[in-house]
């Protein structure tokens, strides 16, 4: 494994690459923070068909997964108006 650091837009993937996207890169390519920074999402999108254009190998953890669903749910969650976004309180039994 090599410790030296490469931009994105600058490096050539191969077939033999394994990445793994961390959630924020998920969230700029699938999420809605990607509509406040066009130039990031694309970056990202460019990025993941280079990668898929090579048949690389692309990770997912189901960490982050978990946390790309939360964080996407409350983007979504915080955009509904305040009628709806009141959360069902159940009574104590």
């Amino acid at each position: 494994m090599s410790n030296k650091v490469y931009h994105v837009n600058d490096y050539q993937f191969r077939a033999t690459d394994a990445v793994l996207f961390d959630a924020n890169v998920w969230l700029y390519i699938y999420g809605v923070q990607g509509d406040r920074y066009p130039n990031t999402r694309a970056t990202y999108i460019l990025a993941l068909r280079r990668i898929r254009s090579v048949q690389g190998r692309i990770f997912l953890d189901v960490l982050v997964l978990s946390e790309f669903i939360n964080a996407y749910s409350r983007f979504f969650y915080n955009s509904l108006p305040p009628a709806t976004s009141r959360f069902q309180i159940f009574p104590r039994q």
